[in-house]
């Protein structure tokens, strides 16, 4: 039988930036066979920051940062720094005319708020 908080666990967090998000209420946690994901909504890097600390004194084994950080590489920097390098943090990317894609949503997405919709 599995203990709650068997160490062969894997918990790791996805941190994702999130327009006027509340980090404390803006979390989910999906678990699978000997996987913990943590899904984070923070408003900017300084609460990445606060958060990322929170999440290793959780357990947390690693953080994945959403492709938006990509445009502050130094947060990774910060991230381990602020958790004394405990846990491996890197930046999810996208290849060739993907990251376009994306990035042609968060326009439409921040044009259309813009014209109240």
């Amino acid at each position: 039988m599995k203990k709650e908080n068997d160490m062969s666990d894997i918990k790791w967090a996805f941190i994702f930036h999130s327009e006027g998000s509340d980090s404390r209420e803006n979390r989910f946690v999906v678990n699978g066979d000997g996987v913990s994901a943590h899904l984070v909504a923070v408003p900017d890097n300084a609460t990445a920051i606060s958060v990322a600390k929170e999440l290793v004194d959780q357990g947390i084994q690693f953080i994945e940062l959403c492709g938006s950080f990509i445009k502050t590489p130094e947060i990774v920097d910060q991230l381990l720094d602020a958790t004394s390098n405990k846990i491996a943090v890197g930046i999810v990317g996208f290849r060739g005319s993907s990251g376009d894609k994306v990035a042609d949503l968060f326009k439409k997405q921040a044009a259309s708020r813009a014209m109240g919709g």
